[in-house]
């Protein structure tokens, strides 16, 4: 091999590693953008279902024994607050398999991992439909309230 078939060489395999150095820098901040969205997505179910739960409580403490007995609103208010603790308590259960997501990613050991993430989304998935359903709730126990009010 001469020097110029030498130097060719040499330029061809520059930008080979250039081209694949932007690759796996591409496919790392892929995999960042990912884990900074599902973080996202920790925190927001989290806070939601905490915060309406803190909230109704509040409520629930200051109508509880003033405005009615009105049974069915009391349960309403209730079966939405065991909801939102639910949701939350789904929401950390979630925060909980993201670690053992990535210590089994840092383990080699993939499959078990995607298994865990898929499990996961799921656990958020229905974090946010319980907050949806307890939000139903809340709203038929004040409604029921405001109509027997009126």
């Amino acid at each position: 091999m001469n020097e110029s078939e030498m130097e060719m060489w040499k330029e061809k395999n520059r930008r080979e590693l250039a081209q694949y150095n932007a690759e796996v820098m591409g496919n790392l901040e892929m995999f960042r953008s990912l884990v900074s969205t599902g973080e996202n997505a920790l925190k927001s179910v989290i806070l939601i279902n905490g915060g309406a739960a803190v909230a109704l409580l509040a409520f629930i403490g200051s109508i509880w024994d003033k405005s009615t007995n009105d049974i069915t609103s009391k349960i309403l208010l209730l079966i939405s607050m065991a909801g939102f603790v639910f949701g939350t308590f789904l929401g950390g259960v979630s925060a909980s398999f993201t670690y053992l997501t990535q210590y089994l990613y840092s383990k080699q050991k993939q499959r078990k991992a995607d298994v865990l993430g898929v499990i996961c989304d799921i656990l958020i998935f229905i974090s946010y439909a319980v907050f949806v359903i307890a939000s139903i709730f809340a709203f038929c126990a004040f409604w029921f309230q405001l109509v027997r009010n009126t």
